[in-house]
C-alpha cells in the first residue's frame, strides 16, 4: 500500500510541476463474471469461475490529448478469502489524436487486445489477468485500422522465467468486403542462472481471413462472416532447435437483432499448442483456449444482452463446444461497468431497442 500512496504523490507532483493546463479525471470500471463450464473433453477443465472486479483510477489530462491514469483492480473471487495477488496496481500514459491511440505502462487488457479471437487470447485472462503491462498503439478509420503491442508478462529471475508477447493486427474494409489479419509471437526464456533441462520456447500464431459484412444492407444489428488461414508455428530450443508448424481453416460468423445474438467459430485442421500436456507447460506456455489441441473444434455462442447503456452492460451466454469427440455446454454471465469523467455523454446506446428491454416495458406496464 505504501508503495501505492508514493505512486499518487508523485503523480500529482507531476501534474502541478506541468506547463500546460491540467484538468483531473476519474474513472471507476467493474467486471462481474460468473462462468459455469461444464466440459467432458480432454482439453479443457471442468470448472466454475465467479467474482466482482473492481478498479478505480484517477488521473491527469494535460493539452488537449494527454492522459496520465494510475489506480488498482481489486479482484474478489466468490468462495475464497483475498490474498495480495487479487490486488493489481495500473499506472499508464495515454495518447488520444485521431486516428492514433497510444498507451504506454499498466493498462486494462481490453484496450490492446479485446478484438483478438480465443485462439489467442483465452477468456478467463479477463478475469484474473486484467491488466498487461507494454504499449499498445492503434491507427482507426471507418475504412480500417490496424494495432501493434508488446506486453512484457514476467520479468527473468531465479524463480521466474523471462515472458514477453508481441504481436499486430489490421482490417481493410470496401464496401461489404474486409480483409483481416491477427499475429502474435510469444517469447518464453529462462531463468537466471544455468538449467541444463530448461529450454527457450517460441510460439507465433498468425492469421488471415477474408471476410463479408451485411449488417449495414439488412435489418439486424450485426450479420458477417469470414472464412481463413491459421497458422501456428513453435519450437523449444534444442540442439538443433526444430520449427514445428500446424494450420488449418478458420470461420467466424455472427448475427444479433436487438440484442440476441448468435456467434460460431470453427477450426479444422492439425491441433495446435503441440506442448500444452507435457512437463514443460508450468501453466503459462500458451495464452490461447486449449480447445485449439483439437484437429477440429467448434463453438456456438448463443447469448441475449440484459442491460444495454453507455455505463453498464449485462449479457447472459451459453455456449456449446465440440472438439472432434465430444459435446460440452458453458453457461457465462458478464457484467460491465464502466464510468468515466470524460465521457459525459448520452450515448446512441441509449435509445437501441433490446429484446430484454422490451420485456422490461411490458412487466413495468402491467405492473
Amino acid at each position: 500500500m505504501k508503495k501505492f500512496q508514493i505512486c499518487i504523490l508523485l503523480f500529482f507532483a507531476v501534474g502541478i510541476a506541468a506547463n500546460a493546463q491540467t484538468n483531473f479525471e476519474w474513472s471507476i470500471g467493474a467486471l462481474g463474471f460468473a462462468d459455469n463450464r461444464e466440459y467432458q473433453s480432454k482439453y479443457q477443465i471442468d470448472q466454475s469461475m465467479l467474482g466482482i472486479r473492481l478498479a478505480p483510477e484517477i488521473g491527469l489530462g494535460f493539452g488537449e490529448h494527454h492522459h496520465l491514469r494510475t489506480g488498482v483492480n481489486v479482484l474478489k473471487e466468490f468462495g475464497r478469502d483475498m490474498n495480495k495477488n487479487d490486488v493489481v496496481y495500473t499506472a499508464y500514459y495515454h495518447f488520444d489524436k485521431k486516428p492514433f491511440s497510444f498507451y504506454f505502462g499498466s493498462f486494462p487488457r481490453q484496450f490492446a487486445l479485446g478484438d483478438f479471437p480465443a485462439v489467442f487470447f483465452q477468456d478467463s485472462l479477463t478475469y484474473y489477468q486484467p491488466n498487461v503491462e507494454g504499449f499498445v498503439w492503434k491507427f482507426e478509420r471507418p475504412r480500417g485500422n490496424a494495432l501493434l503491442f508488446l506486453t512484457w508478462d514476467s520479468r527473468q529471475s531465479a524463480l521466474q522465467r523471462e515472458i514477453f508477447t508481441a504481436g499486430s493486427a489490421g482490417i481493410l474494409r470496401k464496401n461489404i468486403f474486409y480483409g483481416k489479419y491477427q499475429y502474435s509471437y510469444r517469447h518464453y526464456a529462462l531463468r537466471s542462472g544455468f538449467d541444463e533441462n530448461e529450454r527457450i520456447h517460441d510460439n507465433g500464431l498468425a492469421h488471415v481471413a477474408l471476410g463479408i459484412d451485411l449488417t449495414k444492407k439488412i435489418n439486424l444489428d450485426t450479420l458477417y462472416i469470414n472464412a481463413g488461414y491459421l497458422l501456428g508455428h513453435e519450437r523449444r530450443r534444442t540442439v538443433p532447435g526444430t520449427w514445428h508448424a500446424r494450420q488449418g481453416l478458420f470461420v467466424e460468423a455472427q448475427a444479433d437483432w436487438q440484442g440476441l445474438g448468435i456467434k460460431n467459430t470453427l477450426y479444422a485442421g492439425e491441433g495446435l499448442m503441440i506442448y500444452y500436456q507435457t512437463p514443460y507447460n508450468e501453466g503459462n506456455l500458451y495464452s490461447g483456449d486449449p480447445y485449439y489441441q483439437a484437429k477440429f473444434y467448434n463453438r456456438t455462442d448463443l447469448y441475449i444482452d440484459l442491460i444495454t447503456s453507455p455505463w453498464a452492460n449485462a449479457r447472459f451466454g451459453w455456449s456449446f463446444h465440440y472438439d472432434g469427440e465430444r459435446l460440452s455446454h458453458q453457461q457465462q454471465f458478464i457484467l460491465t461497468v464502466n464510468i468515466d469523467s470524460r465521457n459525459n455523454r448520452q450515448s446512441s446506446v441509449n435509445s437501441k431497442q433490446t429484446i430484454a428491454k422490451k420485456i422490461y416495458q411490458r412487466l413495468s406496464t402491467n405492473d
